[in-house]
Order: C-alpha cells, then sequence, then structure tokens
C-alpha cells in the first residue's frame, strides 16, 4: 500500500501536470479567438466585395484560416479532456490520502482504547 508521503508527491506531480494543462489550455483559447476573429473580419470582407478577383483571394484566405483552426479545436478538445482526467485523478488520490490518515487515526483511537482498557483492568486485579 502506498504511503502518504508517496501520495502527496503523486499529488503534488499532477497538480504540476494539470498547471501545464490549464497554461495550454489558455495558449490555445487565444490563438483561436484570434483565429476567428480574423475569419470574421476576412468573411465580413468576402461578403462586401463586388470584385471577383478579390473575392478568390479572400475565399481562399478563410479556408486557409478554417484549416488553421481545425487542428487547434481538436489540440483544445484532448486539452480540455487531459485536464478533466487530473482533476480526478488528483480527487482520487487526495481520497486515499484522507482514507490513510483517517485509517491511522482510527488504528491509534483503537490501540489507545485497548491499551487504557488494559491498564484500567491491571489496577482492578491488583486490589
Amino acid at each position: 500500500m502506498s504511503s502518504i508521503e508517496e501520495l502527496k508527491e503523486e499529488e503534488a506531480k499532477l497538480e504540476e501536470a494539470l498547471k501545464e494543462a490549464q497554461r495550454r489550455r489558455g495558449e490555445l483559447n487565444s490563438a483561436l479567438a484570434e483565429l476567428k476573429r480574423d475569419l470574421e473580419e476576412v468573411r465580413s470582407k468576402f461578403y462586401s466585395t463586388r470584385d471577383y478577383l478579390e473575392a478568390g483571394r479572400l475565399e481562399r484566405s478563410m479556408l486557409n484560416l478554417t484549416n488553421r483552426i481545425g487542428p487547434l479545436e481538436n489540440e483544445l478538445g484532448e486539452v480540455e479532456k487531459r485536464i478533466k482526467g487530473l482533476e480526478t485523478s488528483i480527487k482520487q488520490v487526495r481520497r486515499r490520502i484522507e482514507d490513510l490518515t483517517r485509517s491511522r487515526r482510527g488504528a491509534w483511537v483503537v490501540e489507545y482504547e485497548g491499551r487504557k482498557a488494559e491498564g484500567s483492568s491491571n489496577s482492578s486485579d491488583s486490589r
């Protein structure tokens, strides 16, 4: 069975991985927001243009932006899954730490109560 120290080390590693994943999620969100803003800007220009050549250029630009957004959204989805998994793992480790500390406290109380009972029976025998 794992010791409390090992579990606390594991919890610290998971917390660090969670912080890194949250940092990456922030980076991806800002990159996606910028690309989507650019896409909306190009789309509005596309709908307002009357020039056929300009429309073709804007259409290619929209396609390029859309192709760049897709992989970022996929990566963001993976990071979100990782964050949820890490949060669940941290909760499980904390629960195991709590169970270990509770069981150790319980063992001490039982042991203490047992010694207390032995002590009282010894004092009654000496009478």
